[in-house]
């Protein structure tokens, strides 16, 4: 998995890498092994549907062997780069997959509809997620996040993988993030790295500078998120 030396970055990423406060070359690694991870465990999904029908015409078997491979894959991505291995805790909450970044924020990866909602969008978990931007987590998470000192809430970043109509061609994989009931920002990994984003030609100015800047969070504000 190839570096970038210089990292340019959309008004997206740029929002992305302030807010949570990544290092650059951190977010820029995560989020290709992301795409490349999702994309070929989606596919790798796809393919066994056509060949096994009768394997998958079960409830919930479709869906479980696409989240299984694409965070399987995931993995064998980031764990291939050095760079990503000490970055990345696993984690999990309620028997949901998080993947925690730098300390900074949780990734989650999920299925995504054409018109950009998560797969469990109408639960009350997600909604409460949707309105302040942050996961709430078992006692044995809390646990963990603190042994780390990691003594905050933490947002929650998802990755989604969209099919088309008849889900039988993967679409897109995107990044996105909600805070206050709506779409904080959202892109797509795709478009991001099958184009050439570090393109030698760009210029000067179009190169940025990142500086991180995280909002402290009272204690309080962390307990009301424990799990009760």
């Amino acid at each position: 998995m190839s570096t970038s030396k210089s990292l340019i970055l959309n008004e997206n990423i740029k929002s992305l890498v302030k807010k949570q406060g990544f290092s650059a070359e951190t977010v820029d690694l995560f989020l290709k092994a992301a795409m490349d991870g999702v994309s070929r465990g989606v596919n790798r999904s796809l393919s066994d549907f056509r060949k096994s029908p009768r394997d998958y015409k079960f409830r919930n078997c479709k869906s479980s062997r696409l989240s299984g491979l694409s965070k399987s894959d995931f993995e064998l991505e980031y764990l291939k780069e050095p760079k990503l291995r000490n970055a990345i805790k696993h984690l999990k909450s309620y028997g949901v997959d998080y993947y925690l970044l730098e300390g900074k924020a949780l990734f989650c990866f999920k299925k995504m509809d054409q018109k950009g909602r998560i797969s469990g969008s109408n639960t009350k978990r997600f909604k409460e997620i949707m309105k302040d931007g942050f996961v709430k987590y078992t006692e044995n998470m809390y646990k963990e996040l603190t042994k780390m000192g990691i003594l905050k809430p933490l947002p929650i970043i998802y990755i989604g993988y969209q099919l088309d109509k008849l889900g039988t061609t993967l679409l897109d994989v995107k990044c996105v993030y909600f805070e206050n009931d709506k779409i904080d920002y959202c892109f797509s990994l795709l478009d991001m790295y099958r184009t050439n984003l570090f393109n030698t030609n760009t210029k000067q100015e179009d190169l940025v500078e990142i500086q991180p800047s995280i909002k402290a969070v009272s204690y309080t504000h962390l307990r009301a998120h424990e799990t009760r």
